[in-house]
């Protein structure tokens, strides 16, 4: 026969047969249920993880359709200057040492449409610099029309506009200048066009 402890009280020894009468299902109950919060923290995570990458996917896919679109707008573009009956053909040709043994480049110039410089194997500008065209009006000092870099093969298809239309123009010309451009030529022409 079990001792009584004197010193307890009648309530604490209620409280003690209650806890070791707690049946053994409620203790794995309780255990189950501990190991289904740990495991759905741990798939709330891995699902965080692959929403975050999935998030970075669309991301990408959206800057990917952005290039593929302004692509597409650029083809366009040369398509409707190529294509129009109003649009003026012309070559730039090699004039300055550097670019001799380079190809010309061909200009196609169309007043409303744009302006567009096609090349391939051409020399790669010196590191900070980019070719620079040029358009010397009939009156008037010349105007630059914007700076291109050919890709790595030396090709280019570079699409501009320009305040001078072809009507009043008499030269088309492309120079080397520094990168952030510059008001006026800096360096004798490498490929110029007379336009007639």
């Amino acid at each position: 026969m079990p001792e009584e402890n004197p010193s307890r009280t009648p309530a604490e020894s209620t409280t003690e047969q209650r806890v070791s009468r707690i049946p053994g299902w409620i203790w794995l109950s309780g255990t189950v249920l501990v190991l289904l919060s740990i495991l759905t923290g741990l798939q709330t995570r891995r699902l965080q993880t692959e929403l975050s990458g999935l998030t970075d996917q669309l991301r990408e896919q959206r800057i990917r359709g952005l290039a593929l679109d302004a692509e597409r707008q650029h083809h366009e573009k040369i398509l409707a200057i190529l294509s129009s009956p109003t649009t003026r053909e012309f070559v730039l040709a090699p004039s300055d040492a550097s670019a001799t043994g380079s190809p010309p480049i061909r200009v196609f110039w169309n007043q409303e449409k744009g302006l567009l410089l096609l090349g391939d194997r051409l020399p790669q500008p010196a590191v900070g610099r980019v070719f620079r065209l040029w358009v010397t009006p009939k009156s008037g000092t010349s105007v630059a029309c914007g700076a291109f870099r050919p890709d790595r093969e030396g090709k280019t298809n570079f699409l501009t506009t320009s305040k001078v239309g072809p009507g009043e123009a008499q030269a088309l010309w492309i120079t080397e200048e520094p990168k952030p451009g510059s008001a006026q030529p800096g360096s004798t022409p490498m490929w110029k066009a007379r336009i007639r």
